[in-house]
C-alpha cells in the first residue's frame, strides 16, 4: 500500500453550526517546510469532519513558506513568529486558535480524510477523555513505499507513557480544557516535549487509542536532524521531572527502569550508526570516539558489535597510530 493520495484541489469542508460538531483547531508548526507544506495543509482542509480551523505557525522560515501560506488566503489562519522551535510554535498555535478541540500536524505529514470524523465521536461521547489518538504509517517520500505501520493501542495509561511508549501527536485530538489543566508544551525539553506532555495528559485523564491508521508520516532527506546528545539529555530530564509522579509506586519504578534502558539503547544505536559513518569516511579518531562513547552507555553491546566492525576499527586505528594520525 502506498502513501495517501490527495485529491488534486481539495476544497475546505464547510464549517457547521451544529452543536454536535464542535470546532477542531489544527495547529501546523512549520520551519522551512515549503517543499511539503502545501500537501499537508490540503490534507487538513480536506477533512470530511464539518468544523475545522487550520492554524499554520511559520516559525521564522527563510524559504518560500510565507508565500505558500499566503496563497491559501482566508482558508487558513496564518501566524508568523521568530524562529523559536517546534514546541514554542505549537504553544503559539494553541494560543491563537479558537477551537474547543486541538489537533497537531507536522508540516511534512498527511492526514487521512476521515481522521477527525473517526476521532471526534469518541471525544464527544466521553467528556472524561483527555486524548484520542490513532495509528500512524511511515512511508518513503521518494518511493512511496510503506516502511512500517503502528496502530493505536488501547488501554495505555501514565505508566505506559512514562515507560517510553510514544504517541505521535500528529495522530491525536485533545480538548482545549486539557491544556488549561496540565499546561502547554515544555519549551526547555526540545525533542522530547511531545513525549513529556503526553505523560502529563495520561496522568490526569484517560486516553483512548484507535487501531485505525489515520496519519502518514513522510521520511525524506530534508527532515530536521535529531541531535543525539540533546535528545539523550532531555529524555533523562523527562524522567527526572516525572520520577515521583506516584510516590512509592512499583509501576512507576518499573516504568522508569524500562524508559532508562530504552533511552540508553537508543543512544547506543545512534552513536554506533554515527561511528560506522565516520569510519566509512576514514575519520578514524572520530569513529573510535563515537564507538567507545556508545559502548560506555551500553557495555553489554560489545558482544553484539559485528566482529568485522571491531576488526576494521582496530586495523585503522593501528594504521593511524603508525602514520602519526590522531
Amino acid at each position: 500500500m502506498g502513501a495517501m493520495r490527495l485529491v488534486d484541489q481539495p476544497q475546505s469542508p464547510p464549517h457547521s453550526d451544529d452543536m454536535a460538531s464542535p470546532l477542531v483547531s489544527v495547529v501546523i508548526p512549520t520551519y522551512n517546510g515549503a517543499a511539503f507544506l502545501r500537501e499537508t495543509i490540503e490534507s487538513a482542509l480536506a477533512q470530511n469532519y464539518p468544523a475545522v480551523e487550520v492554524v499554520v505557525v511559520n516559525d521564522g522560515s527563510t524559504d518560500s513558506t510565507a508565500e505558500l501560506i499566503a496563497g491559501f488566503g482566508d482558508r487558513i489562519k496564518a501566524v508568523t513568529q521568530k524562529n523559536a522551535g517546534t514546541s514554542v510554535a505549537r504553544n503559539t498555535g494553541i494560543r491563537e486558535s479558537t477551537g474547543e478541540y486541538i489537533a497537531f500536524l507536522d508540516h511534512d505529514d498527511l492526514w487521512a480524510p476521515d481522521k477527525l470524523s473517526r476521532q471526534m465521536p469518541e471525544l464527544i461521547a466521553d467528556p472524561r477523555l483527555g486524548m484520542v489518538y490513532g495509528g500512524i504509517r511511515f512511508f518513503n517520500h521518494y518511493t512511496c513505499k510503506v516502511t512500517s505501520e503502528h496502530p493505536g493501542m488501547p488501554g495505555l495509561d501514565a505508566h505506559d507513557l512514562l515507560g517510553r511508549t510514544v504517541i505521535s501527536l500528529q495522530c491525536s485530538v485533545i480538548p482545549r480544557s486539557v491544556f488549561d489543566r496540565v499546561g502547554v508544551f515544555d519549551t526547555e525539553l526540545k525533542g522530547t516535549d511531545d513525549w513529556e506532555i503526553c505523560i502529563r495528559i495520561a496522568n490526569a485523564y484517560p486516553i483512548l487509542g484507535l487501531p485505525d491508521i489515520l496519519v502518514d508520516i513522510r521520511g525524506h532527506a530534508d527532515q530536521q536532524g535529531i541531535r543525539t546528545e540533546q535528545m539523550y539529555r532531555n529524555s533523562l530530564r523527562v524522567l527526572s521531572k516525572h520520577g515521583e509522579m506516584h510516590p512509592n509506586c512499583a509501576k512507576c519504578r518499573a516504568a522508569l527502569k524500562r524508559a532508562r534502558d530504552l533511552i540508553e539503547a537508543d543512544y547506543y544505536q545512534r552513536q554506533l550508526t554515527a561511528a560506522k559513518s565516520a569510519l566509512a569516511d576514514r575519520k578514524l579518531g572520530a569513529g573510535a570516539a563515537l564507538l567507545f562513547d556508545a559502548i560506555k552507555h551500553d557495555p553489554g553491546a560489545v558482544a553484539r558489535i559485528p566482529k568485522r566492525v571491531m576488526e576494521r576499527l582496530s586495523r585503522r586505528t593501528a594504521k593511524a597510530g603508525e602514520n602519526g594520525q590522531s
